[in-house]
């Protein structure tokens, strides 16, 4: 971003297992950094479950409406397996194709 107004940029590590009893936490990291730049770390993430995705896809949307960046950097190969498993590619929640450790 250029210019004089610069958005501030937030920034997440996900946690390794995001199943559904961690989808109000991280809900709650995502909804904290509304309004801004969000960079979503993944590197960690060995399992994600139906109700964390919707969580990622619903931040997506809710970012690209509000025509801010959202990203998933840093896709583990643990992630991109498991994105496979329920039809979902990591273009459709931000992430980049580039995946660590696949």
């Amino acid at each position: 971003m250029t210019g004089g107004n610069r958005q501030k940029s937030a920034e997440v590590s996900l946690a390794a297992s995001l199943r559904s009893a961690e989808a109000a936490a991280l809900k709650s990291a995502i909804k904290d950094a509304q309004g801004q730049p969000l960079r979503l770390d993944a590197g960690n993430v060995t399992m994600i479950g139906a109700q964390c995705l919707q969580v990622l896809l619903a931040a997506r949307a809710a970012w690209a409406a509000q025509d801010t960046n959202f990203e998933i950097t840093n896709l583990s190969g643990d992630m991109h397996a498991a994105l496979g498993v329920l039809g979902v590619s990591p273009d459709q929640i931000g992430a980049r194709e580039a995946t660590n450790g696949a």
